[in-house]
């Protein structure tokens, strides 16, 4: 059994272990008809009736089972470029759930509801997919409506304080840490608040993310601001 780093050295380039059993099956039937042929014109007799013949039975497997193939030649196209793995959490055709199976026909998707979907291969590799294992950091934005008679004093030290309570969060990336005013809306002054989390997992982002929101309510509290609520005049 060759190694990954002796196949690179023979062949140039890396094959997954998971194409070799069909490489080696193709290499083998591609030696056995060789051999025949060679051997049919040892024996004087006409190779071209069994190269024609192999050509129209295959040409009739091909079309009687298109769909197998189709299917079959994704799950090479999903082994060999690895759009996503087994474990990852992504969204394609309108499926979005955690893989737990890539087999030759289809890949089986867990959705976050717990139902099963079984996805036929060529459906995946002709979609796009959005996978989330491969982001290193997922964003955080939310937006606070403040009431106009609110003093200036207060927002500007309560942003400052929400910069200062970013930055000191381990999970949080520091140059992409925004709080600002971004509009003075009709009704109230709009406050942007946005950063980057360096965490990909679902439920640790929510956590976090939380824990942040929390943290600003605290702020806002001793700040003496309020949200602004919706009125009519």
């Amino acid at each position: 059994m060759l190694g990954t780093g002796r196949r690179i050295d023979l062949l140039g380039l890396a094959v997954e272990p998971a194409l070799l059993p069909f490489i080696r099956t193709l290499v083998w039937a591609l030696i056995f008809f060789f051999l025949l042929v060679y051997t049919m014109q040892s024996w004087g007799l006409d190779p071209a009736a069994l190269i024609a013949g192999t050509g129209l039975f295959g040409l009739a497997i091909s079309l009687a089972a298109k769909d197998t193939a189709d299917n079959l030649l994704g799950y090479f196209t999903i082994v060999a470029e690895r759009p996503f793995l087994v474990g990852d959490f992504i969204a394609a055709g309108g499926v979005s759930g955690v893989v737990e199976h890539v087999g030759w026909r289809s890949t089986r998707v867990r959705q976050m509801d717990q139902v099963l979907v079984i996805v036929p291969n060529k459906n995946l590799t002709s979609a796009n997919i959005a996978n989330s294992q491969r982001m290193a950091k997922q964003m955080m934005e939310t937006h606070l409506n403040i009431p106009y008679g609110s003093p200036p004093a207060a927002i500007q030290a309560f942003l400052d304080r929400v910069r200062a309570l970013l930055a000191a969060r381990p999970l949080v990336e520091p140059d992409s840490i925004v709080a600002l005013v971004m509009n003075l809306n009709k009704d109230s002054m709009d406050i942007l608040i946005r950063c980057n989390i360096l965490e990909t997992r679902w439920l640790l982002f929510r956590t976090e993310q939380e824990a942040i929101m929390l943290a600003i309510l605290g702020l806002m509290e001793d700040a003496g601001l309020e949200p602004a609520l919706p009125s009519q005049k």
